[in-house]
């Protein structure tokens, strides 16, 4: 389950109760592979802030949604890295950990 709205979005894990991210509460993404042994695992590192908390969420291209969730972080934050997948594709079974988005970078 998720959902995608003007001012953030949520998602749930199967299990997990569901989270809801502000748009302005996500300071960094970062993207990654995990290496599953016979496939890489793409996955996003939202790290948010709260309430003066720091959490961290992370969403996988496996979970449902990914792909909209994907498009919606796209569009919604600017200076989004919308090349990394070219990035980071290859070399295969290498992390290759790319920060795609930042709050802070202008």
């Amino acid at each position: 389950m998720q959902e995608i709205g003007d001012e953030g979005l949520s998602f749930c894990e199967v299990g997990k109760p569901p989270v809801r991210i502000a748009w302005n509460d996500i300071q960094e993404i970062t993207v990654y592979k995990k290496d599953l042994l016979t496939e890489d695992l793409i996955c996003f590192d939202l790290k948010v802030i709260r309430n003066e908390m720091h959490m961290t969420y992370t969403i996988n291209e496996e979970m449902k949604g990914f792909t909209e969730i994907e498009k919606a972080l796209q569009r919604s934050l600017p200076h989004f890295d919308k090349t990394w997948r070219n990035k980071i594709i290859k070399p295969a079974f290498e992390s290759n950990r790319l920060c795609v988005f930042s709050r802070e970078a202008k």
